[in-house]
């Protein structure tokens, strides 16, 4: 989801298994290893476990079961989703779709393509899944939504072999079936998303403009609406149900009813002359650039948090005007990455992510504390991805990458 010049789109390194060197029944994991000397992958902290320090969470089981510990440490993921029962879902625009039913503590890869052979020849069947395996390789993944009715449902959008797709599975990623493909694979999708309180309703926002909507659980899709001024991400109102879209170069937008009508949402700033507003130093009540907004739930949608000029804002009612909750850094080089809410306290504890340092306020950004929770003997990557469970506040999760894969949310620009 892009905040400055390094949030780009960039090339997808694929991988090739040891197996496609060998044979598959001699591979152990389903990726090779990459040479970064920063710790990326996942970090968890569990207040039943340690309550001084993230833990790495990245062992992946492979294709013959033996486990690496350090399986996802050398590769970036972008976006982790709880599912209820420890179960976790997890896309790295390297490496593809991950899941785990045991809160982290291992990963298996998820193949949107099965990796199957009928051959009764060894030789024959390793280059069968070797070639499944080529097919897997050739689907970057981009995004992932899960049923908020349905842990086991999920929806993965990306490109295969330049055509965006998007792909469902109903079973936790054992199997997937293809529900979508563009035509013109010069529409990137960049984005899907579920409204929570009606599950046959999907979203996605492809290219610099489209937007595409299935109302029955994505067997067929329609154009909902073109927008123009660069969209970067759209949401679902938590309190009444309405479809927002966030425009770098524009007003953010938002459809009552869910359609192709919308109105501008007039966010207006105030201005302090002491306090600097990042790259923007302008005494104008009006944004220029936006890149991500959530309505606060519980706030009748009146509430928000906003990412735009490079800094963090968030107004309480809809007569207010937006304040700003200056930064805990210092200079222009820097990269908002995530921004959290506290599922409980909301604006009264926000976590955010800048570059590879976490911070956390409950005064809503009077003050900020850098949280000296992350203690790896390594440099960390970037922190792309904050989460805290929703149904377990006691357990959050960050998802580290390279710059080269950073991403907002699941956008990637």
């Amino acid at each position: 989801m892009t905040f400055s010049s390094i949030l780009r789109r960039s090339g997808v390194i694929l991988f090739t298994c040891v197996a496609i060197l060998t044979s598959a029944a001699s591979c152990s994991l389903p990726f090779g290893s990459t040479t970064t000397a920063k710790t990326l992958g996942i970090l968890k902290f569990d207040t039943t476990v340690n309550t001084e320090k993230f833990a790495r969470a990245n062992a992946v089981t492979g294709l013959n079961g033996e486990t690496d510990q350090q399986g996802l440490t050398s590769i970036s993921v972008q976006k982790l989703i709880p599912a209820g029962n420890n179960n976790l879902y997890a896309i790295s625009s390297q490496r593809g779709i991950f899941f785990s039913e045991n809160g982290g503590q291992t990963w298996q890869r998820r193949y949107v393509f099965p990796l199957t052979s009928t051959a009764t020849d060894q030789k024959q069947k390793d280059q069968d899944i070797n070639t499944a395996l080529d097919k897997n390789n050739a689907f970057t993944v981009v995004d992932i939504a899960k049923d908020a009715n349905d842990d086991k449902k999920i929806y993965a959008a990306g490109t295969y072999n330049g055509v965006p797709k998007i792909y469902q599975s109903i079973n936790s990623g054992e199997t997937f079936k293809e529900v979508y493909s563009e035509v013109g694979s010069f529409n990137e999708i960049n984005q899907i998303i579920i409204n929570p309180q009606r599950s046959l309703e999907i979203y996605a926002l492809l290219g610099k403009s489209d937007i595409i909507r299935s109302t029955d659980g994505g067997q067929t899709w329609g154009k909902l609406a073109v927008v123009e001024q660069n969209p970067v991400y759209i949401g679902i109102t938590p309190d009444k149900n309405q479809l927002y879209v966030i425009r770098k170069n524009g007003v953010p937008l938002i459809s009552p009813n869910r359609d192709k009508n919308f109105q501008e949402l007039r966010f207006t700033k105030k201005v302090d002359a002491t306090v600097k507003t990042g790259y923007f130093n302008s005494s104008s009540t009006t944004f220029n650039s936006y890149q991500w907004a959530i309505a606060v739930p519980g706030s009748n949608d009146e509430g928000w948090v906003v990412v735009a000029d490079s800094q963090i804002w968030y107004r309480t009612a809809a007569a207010e005007q937006f304040s700003q909750m200056v930064l805990p850094v210092q200079g222009d080089k820097y990269n908002i990455l995530d921004v959290e809410l506290h599922p409980e306290k909301k604006l009264d504890k926000i976590y955010i992510a800048v570059d590879n340092s976490l911070f956390v306020t409950e005064n809503r950004g009077e003050s900020w504390d850098i949280d000296d929770r992350i203690r790896v003997s390594t440099e960390i990557g970037y922190i792309n991805d904050i989460i805290i469970d929703p149904k377990n506040p006691n357990i959050t999760y960050l998802t580290l990458t390279d710059s080269k894969f950073i991403s907002y949310r699941g956008v990637t620009f």
